[in-house]
């Protein structure tokens, strides 16, 4: 289960940097159309890899490495806070839980949609006009250099070209004949669709609305890539076919193809058409008449604009995890760390030659260590002492220990430090020690911990190093 609410927690701070990049590239979008239509669709690529890559996950690591209390913003530990907050961790634990049984729901509806792609591929004969291969040939080294040619196949169950395929590229024609300037037209189309990867973005998107079922906006993403894809691919076309026919020429075959589409027909898998959407036409023929009248220094600022704008997406999803991180641990250090604190016993045992009546295990080489704060996580058998040698601190400084049983339980434990003159001062406690030294002389301390319980015990154990500043904060 811990693995399952890791993930989901990985998937919410991407899902935050998904929706931010998103809601900004829709501001981009308004922006930056009419000046570059390509780089809003290069844009779009890139929201589709913000919903993919955890980047704000990357950036809260440190607190990831950190404790369950929070010192100067320096370190959080998900499942020691979770622990701390039992409430808060049942409702992640049936919301992650919730989102793994809808995942692989539609994870199953995508697999039988796949079957159901076989089942067409089935039914599809394969394409063995020389006229048609040979034009594909040609527009292969010439007009969309592609590396491997895409299968040609023909369709009585659509009524209008479509690519469609994984691994392996096939372009689906309807069961009709075509002049020169179809086979052109579709071809260009269809092969430029391939060479950008059009089909390999439908398929990521496929993937995030799997791994994000809980985000609407994810949803959405699928129809602004057909969209997008699609105005790209008629400019890029129109570009490669320029001497071959107008753009008059190209709008007016798809205008007629129109007339002819059965428009009850539903194809339930994946593919890239020459006609996916009529309400969209009229977007694609404006887009692609206006884009050869635009100046290159426009194109090129509207591409710098969209990279800003999404930059500016990326930075703030990041900042606004760790900030939530932050605000969280301090939550926990208020409502939990205090009280803590305040239970336990203020009252400084002193030991002198600790070392030669306590058989310390010396834990030093296991400790994890991030700037001020060192954090260990061990089972400790009973009237164990653990020992983290070698900590450089100066008079007036503070050596700050916070250490609980895992379980919650009553159990008895000992905390303290070593000082250079080899005096122990330690500190009792049930349950949980949170407990701050003051530093009387410069030299190396030895930090220790010791179970005094009648039962082993799963310990955490956390240390902070603070100077007079840390502990006024505190």
């Amino acid at each position: 289960m811990n693995l399952v609410v890791n993930l989901f927690f990985m998937v919410l701070l991407t899902a935050l940097t998904g929706v931010f990049m998103q809601i900004l590239w829709w501001f981009g979008l308004k922006i930056c159309v009419k000046g570059n239509p390509l780089f809003v669709y290069a844009g779009l690529r890139l929201v589709c890899l913000s919903y993919l890559f955890p980047a704000a996950y990357i950036v809260i690591l440190p607190y990831l490495k950190g404790s369950f209390y929070y010192v100067a913003g320096e370190s959080y530990n998900l499942n020691s806070m979770l622990e701390l907050t039992p409430h808060v961790k049942a409702v992640l634990e049936l919301a992650a839980l919730v989102w793994f049984l809808c995942f692989l729901t539609i994870a199953f509806r995508r697999l039988a949609q796949v079957m159901k792609e076989r089942e067409f591929l089935a039914d599809c004969r394969k394409e063995e006009s020389v006229k048609i291969l040979a034009v594909r040939d040609e527009y292969c080294k010439t007009k969309v250099p592609l590396k491997r040619k895409p299968e040609i196949y023909r369709s009585g169950g659509c009524s209008s070209p479509m690519c469609m395929g994984l691994f392996s590229k096939k372009i689906i024609l309807p069961e009709k004949e075509y002049t020169n300037r179809e086979l052109e037209i579709i071809f260009l189309h269809e092969m430029t669709h391939l060479q950008k990867h059009d089909l390999e973005l439908k398929w990521l998107s496929v993937l995030i609305t799997m791994i994000h079922c809980f985000n609407p906006m994810a949803f959405s993403l699928l129809g602004h890539l057909t969209a997008w894809s699609e105005i790209r691919c008629d400019i890029c076309a129109c570009r490669a076919g320029a001497g071959l026919f107008t753009v008059d020429d190209y709008f007016d075959y798809i205008l007629d193809m129109m007339k002819e589409q059965n428009h009850s027909e539903k194809v339930s898998f994946v593919v890239t058409g020459l006609l996916e959407k009529s309400s969209q036409i009229q977007k694609r023929i404006e887009y692609t008449r206006s884009y050869g009248k635009n100046s290159g220094f426009m194109k090129a600022v509207s591409a710098v604009m969209m990279l800003v704008i999404l930059s500016m997406g990326l930075t703030g999803a990041c900042l606004a995890s760790s900030k939530g991180v932050q605000l969280y641990d301090t939550y926990i250090w208020k409502h939990f760390g205090k009280e803590e604190e305040k239970n336990t016993k203020n009252e400084e045992i002193i030991l002198s030659e600790i070392k030669e009546k306590w058989n310390f295990m010396d834990m030093t080489n296991s400790v994890k260590r991030l700037e001020k704060v060192m954090t260990l996580q061990w089972k400790t058998g009973v009237e164990e002492a653990c020992e983290i040698k070698e900590i450089y601190r100066e008079n007036g400084e503070f050596i700050k220990i916070n250490v609980k049983y895992k379980e919650q339980t009553n159990g008895k434990l000992m905390a303290g430090i070593i000082e250079p003159n080899g005096i122990g001062r330690y500190i009792e406690g049930v349950g949980s020690i949170s407990y701050a030294f003051e530093i009387n002389q410069t030299g190396n301390y030895s930090i220790f911990f010791k179970n005094t319980d009648s039962l082993s015990k799963d310990v955490s154990f956390i240390c902070y190093l603070l100077d007079k500043e840390d502990r006024v904060k505190k």
